[in-house]
């Protein structure tokens, strides 16, 4: 019996299932058992051989690759004839079937809730091949709209999926803008099968972050000296926050610190220190700027007196209501405080203050000249001011008592 060459290539190549519009290989070997070169060459049919034809060296082997593409889900046979020289005609036969792949989700909508912001939420999406032919997918984003948000991210974007098989993919919601909420439609599309669109929505919170107060009142002290308050930068989020007080440690209002690093459910003391140059009040609004929050304040108020002045203290009821009148639009001139004559410099020593006290009490202006009647009754109101005009200085309460009253702190004779 002899050795045919064409009898090492199958009689028949059953390719089984085969995907709708994909191409489908096989591979099978020729082996020339000759000691001289072997011509072979395959008819054209349904199924493409490569190479269709072609010599096979003495001792050697050629691999035959065959492929079929389906058109359409139907059973494909077909023959085809393998010519081998001084070899009688072989017969092969080949099959397929086509088949559409078909794929589903576990969940078509993953809501990874609300998150604060820094934090990494991860979820399963799971991809079903509920076809008899493998399936191959691909993960592409529907843009609907300019914004490019890349709150989502996969782990695997494409691959191929076993029949009657299941391949899960890691989602991870990781936000980079606080109070934004994300929603991104996605499109898993199935090579020769179905598109499958499912929806990824997530909102980010920002960092929970409070001051211990809004509004700190140092109350009256007396010049020279100097007073504190404690502020608490409270973190009631799980992360550490960095902050940061727009601030000078030279102000009238100092810090001990301006900025720094919250951990996480802790809290940060702040030493808030008055030291006022001159007897007035003072009043002061510092931000405080914390990542991935709104911006915090807090509103600083001290008043400052020594043995001949004493300004009437503003509160913050009085700052408030200033504040509103400006919101409102009712800002006027008269809103402003009218400091007339009694205006101070740090660099006077306290002679000057006395001439310049004794020259308000005897009705005088400081430049010598005389002050018509109303001037004088503006100068002799100290005290009953309305709150929207807070910030009045009035003569200290001394000059107004009798020289024999016991509450008088300096005692002076008639003489």
């Amino acid at each position: 019996m002899k050795n045919y060459v064409s009898e090492s290539f199958p009689n028949a190549i059953d390719f089984g299932f085969c995907i709708v519009g994909q191409q489908n290989k096989r591979t099978f070997p020729l082996t020339n058992h000759l000691k001289t070169d072997v011509a072979f060459k395959f008819e054209d049919s349904a199924f493409e051989f490569e190479p269709a034809s072609g010599i096979i060296p003495p001792k050697n082997t050629v691999n035959i690759t065959v492929t079929f593409k389906p058109l359409e889900a139907v059973v494909v046979v077909a023959n085809s004839i393998l010519t081998v020289e001084n070899e009688p005609p072989r017969v092969i036969k080949l099959s397929a079937i086509g088949k559409y792949p078909y794929i589903s989700l576990g969940a078509t909508k993953i809501d990874f809730e609300t998150i604060l912001i820094g934090k990494k939420v991860t979820k399963d999406l799971i991809i079903k091949n509920q076809s008899q032919v493998p399936a191959e997918f691909e993960i592409k984003k529907i843009e609907d709209d300019d914004f490019k948000d890349n709150s989502f991210s996969f782990d695997v974007t494409s691959g191929e999926i076993p029949s009657k098989s299941t391949f899960l993919i890691k989602v991870t919601y990781d936000p980079k803008i606080a109070f934004l909420d994300s929603v991104s439609h996605y499109q898993v599309i199935c090579k020769g099968g179905n598109t499958v669109d499912f929806e990824l929505k997530g909102s980010a919170t920002g960092y929970d972050v409070q001051l211990s107060t809004k509004s700190i009142d140092f109350g009256e002290i007396q010049l020279g000296t100097t007073t504190s308050r404690v502020l608490t930068v409270h973190n009631m989020s799980d992360l550490p926050i960095p902050f940061q007080f727009f601030n000078d440690k030279k102000n009238v209002f100092s810090l001990s610190a301006t900025e720094g690093v919250v951990k996480g459910k802790s809290t940060f003391r702040i030493i808030v220190t008055f030291n006022p140059p001159n007897t007035m009040n003072y009043y002061e609004r510092i931000y405080c700027l914390v990542s991935n929050h709104g911006v915090l304040y807090v509103d600083l108020i001290g008043c400052c007196y020594d043995l001949l002045i004493r300004p009437k203290p503003i509160k913050q009821r009085n700052v408030d209501v200033f504040r509103k009148r400006i919101i409102e639009g009712k800002y006027r001139k008269e809103d402003l405080v009218n400091i007339r004559t009694l205006t101070y410099d740090a660099t006077l020593n306290n002679q000057t203050r006395r001439m310049m006290n004794t020259s308000v009490m005897n009705k005088t202006p400081f430049n010598g000249t005389q002050m018509d009647q109303t001037d004088r009754q503006q100068e002799l109101t100290p005290v009953d001011a309305s709150p929207e005009n807070p910030n009045q200085v009035v003569l200290h309460k001394e000059l107004f008592l009798e020289l024999s009253s016991p509450n008088r702190l300096i005692s002076l004779n008639v003489t």
